[in-house]
């Protein structure tokens, strides 16, 4: 086994050393940056044959983009037979009719496809999604909120593409936040839009499935019987459910930003109090998936409307928990608990009555070295400095 290793690495070591970068059947006239994902497309027998022998740089034409999404299609087996006759008359090419009659693709009208007009990032977008919804992904995917700041020169038939290309990782923009929506798109773009679009998960997408955008890439997938988060198109944390009896509605993916990093912890709510069900998990990484932090509550009970919460800043988090009394019972404070991330506690308070006063506990010398927050001075045994944090939370029955 070391030798085969050996020689692998031999190999390889003369590839790069003959100056071989690229598979023969792509041209050598192609950026740099782009050399990677021509390769793997090549790989994966995306390219047509004309891939081989042409300037990469150059713009693609609106016939050779059709061509390089039907090529995509075949090697994903979706192609069928088609013998209907095109109804464009400046082209009779078979798989243009083909994407045409797939619904994929229009003309620039009923009888013009212009087939030789070099194609605009915009129309690219247009059949880049026809493409995906043709795969399987559904018209009503998440999309971001943000839009390019020259999101008003997209055509309107195509703004909606523009976006949903740009939310599923397909196509972005060309840098200060725009789009250039009326640019021509390269041989080596559409290559490597077309290489993502085939590397499309489409079931992330699939009309069972909901997705909920935190940050970014960063997004939560809700399927029928299990959650999942991707941070940059890669999956990096599913979550099956260890208990069968908690329903959908029943569990929170509760995400937060510190240090400029996103964390989540999930949360399994019954809606019965003290159930052996209504725990926290510890404190992940939402770019690895890694569980970084241990989480020093079990469970968030629900008393009279008031749930107990978790408030996270960058170097410590804060656990209140609520209580009721009364005739008429009214929810209040009866504890507060300050933590470091290494789960050390800082300081704690607790109410003996819900008309008492919170009593601070800390080893902390004097008011001096204490923290605000929320409005409640907690005091701690290092002087903290204030800090503001992002935190979002998401329910699963919000959007089923």
């Amino acid at each position: 086994m070391k030798k085969k290793f050996v020689l692998g690495v031999l190999c390889v070591s003369m590839i790069l050393a003959a100056g071989i970068g690229v598979s023969a059947e792509v041209s050598e006239n192609h950026s740099q940056w782009a050399e990677e994902s021509l390769i793997s497309a090549d790989e994966a027998g995306l390219l047509p044959n004309f891939f081989s022998d042409r300037d990469l740089t150059a713009n693609i034409s609106r016939i050779d983009f059709c061509h390089l999404a039907y090529k995509m299609l075949e090697q994903k087996s979706l192609i069928s037979e088609n013998n209907v006759k095109s109804s464009f008359a400046d082209t009779d090419d078979k798989e243009v009719t083909f994407l045409a009659n797939s619904g994929i693709i229009n003309g620039r009208s009923e009888t013009e496809f212009a087939p030789n007009d070099d194609i605009t990032r915009e129309e690219a977008a247009v059949i880049l999604t026809n493409t995906a919804e043709f795969m399987g992904v559904k018209e009503d995917i998440a999309l971001f909120d943000t839009v390019f700041s020259d999101y008003d020169t997209v055509s309107d038939w195509a703004k909606k593409s523009v976006r949903k290309m740009d939310s599923l990782g397909i196509m972005r923009g060309v840098g200060d936040n725009n789009f250039s929506p009326k640019s021509n798109y390269t041989m080596e773009q559409s290559a490597i839009t077309m290489l993502k679009l085939f590397n499309l998960d489409v079931s992330d997408y699939a009309s069972n499935v909901y997705e909920v955008k935190i940050n970014g890439d960063l997004s939560l997938f809700s399927g029928e019987d299990k959650q999942w988060i991707k941070n940059d198109g890669k999956t990096i944390f599913t979550y099956d459910g260890p208990e069968e009896d908690i329903a959908d509605d029943e569990r929170s993916f509760v995400f937060f930003e510190k240090s400029g990093k996103w964390y989540f912890y999930i949360h399994n709510n019954k809606s019965e109090n003290y159930s052996k069900n209504n725990k926290c998990t510890g404190i992940y990484n939402a770019e690895t998936g890694n569980k970084d932090y241990k989480l020093m509550v079990d469970t968030l009970d629900t008393c009279q409307r008031a749930t107990d919460r978790i408030e996270f800043a960058d170097n410590y988090y804060m656990v209140t928990t609520f209580g009721s009394a009364g005739s008429e019972p009214a929810s209040f404070i009866t504890n507060m608990k300050l933590y470091s991330y290494d789960g050390e506690m800082l300081a704690s308070s607790h109410n003996d009555s819900y008309l008492g006063c919170l009593l601070y506990t800390s080893d902390a010398a004097d008011e001096e070295d204490s923290v605000d927050l929320g409005g409640r001075r907690i005091l701690t045994k290092k002087k903290k400095e204030k800090t503001k944090t992002k935190k979002k939370k998401t329910k699963n029955k919000a959007h089923n």
